[in-house]
């Protein structure tokens, strides 16, 4: 039991890690496509 769980906590990590640099990228294109309106407004 000990083992899987350990493999499924890394996973879980590795999973975290991913879905974090996924959000970075995603957050970063928001950002350029939001500010980049508003730029042109004023």
């Amino acid at each position: 039991m000990p083992l899987s769980q350990t493999g499924s906590y890394t996973n879980q990590i590795r999973r975290i890690k991913y879905d974090a640099d996924d959000l970075d990228m995603v957050l970063q294109v928001i950002t350029y496509r939001c500010q980049r309106p508003k730029r042109g407004l004023t």
